[in-house]
């Protein structure tokens, strides 16, 4: 049945139906599941008169989805006028051309320019937490946020600030589920993702210690004021309303510092824990990470010990 067809038959059960005061509309819109190949989503592209900005981080996204087998076809696709030009679909048509590969994807034709403009991508995209609450996650806004931390902590060419795709979090979330429950029942609200991801990843290699650590900083109980979970506690909770990237990631840091500090037994001097790339090195030498450059470079970068391992970012 065509989609013409289709819609007459809808009319005319809503006809029958005495909602008579509904008018046929006179718009022929067609779809089909078609093959876009690097060439033809140039073509496209250039063929838009108009669009909003180009949104490179969703681009580099959606690339890295499909260099990863996870690009899907979805109802969702590209969106073309009576003439064959683009009004929908730059950031998908960006990514097959940066990730050099076609895909299959829907492709809807005659979708009116100003219809497009008014009506098309404008409802809420769904969000970490949304889409793990779908799967039936408990607590899905703290696993999402923890994971987002988590992200940047082992996957070694993700940069501060970005987000990892859901395939990702997905995956992070059932290689770190139990730790990333156990942090959620013992820790309170006061104490940040930032912080809950380095106890996860102690927790997980270190279960005895990384207990330690987590129980020491959210009860304070018997620390001593240069124990570092005393420092990073209080550091924790006179910043707990930091919510931009560069705090969230400034926080990540200094809880690493403070849990290299106790995993080597140190004490901590200063009242504000200070960062330092040879720390962060040595915390991912102990825990077995690779070496993220991008958080190397934000906690002071520098050189790097010979034959440390690091991932550059693109």
């Amino acid at each position: 049945m065509s989609n013409r067809t289709m819609i007459n038959s809808l009319f005319e059960e809503l006809i029958l139906n005495n909602q008579s005061n509904l008018t046929l509309p006179t718009v022929a819109i067609s779809s089909s599941l078609e093959l876009i190949t690097p060439e033809r989503a140039k073509a496209l592209l250039a063929s838009q008169h108009t669009n909003r900005n180009l949104k490179q981080k969703f681009v580099d996204y959606l690339a890295s989805e499909i260099l990863n087998g996870n690009w899907e076809a979805t109802n969702q696709g590209i969106g073309l006028d009576d003439a064959g030009l683009l009004v929908d679909g730059q950031h998908r048509l960006a990514a097959i051309v940066k990730a050099d590969q076609s895909v299959w994807t829907l492709v809807v034709r005659g979708v009116s320019r100003s219809v497009a403009l008014r009506a098309v991508d404008q409802g809420v995209a769904r969000s970490r937490a949304a889409l793990f609450s779908m799967r039936g996650e408990a607590n899905s806004k703290a696993k999402a946020a923890i994971c987002r931390v988590l992200a940047l902590l082992v996957v070694p060419d993700m940069k501060y600030g970005s987000a990892s795709s859901p395939t990702k979090d997905q995956e992070i979330l059932n290689l770190y589920r139990t730790e990333i429950e156990e942090v959620i029942q013992v820790s309170s609200k006061e104490l940040s993702a930032n912080f809950a991801g380095v106890a996860v990843l102690l927790l997980a290699k270190f279960p005895v210690k990384g207990r330690e650590f987590l129980d020491g900083v959210v009860s304070g109980v018997g620390l001593e004021a240069d124990d570092p979970r005393y420092v990073i506690r209080e550091y924790l909770f006179k910043n707990r309303n930091r919510s931009s990237s560069l705090d969230r990631t400034t926080i990540t840091a200094k809880t690493i510092m403070m849990a290299q500090h106790f995993l080597t037994g140190q004490t901590c001097k200063t009242k504000s824990p200070r960062i330092n790339s040879a720390r962060y090195v040595e915390f991912c030498s102990l825990l077995g990470l690779e070496v993220n450059k991008s958080l190397f470079n934000f906690c002071g970068g520098g050189l790097l010990p010979t034959g440390t391992q690091i991932v550059e970012n693109e």
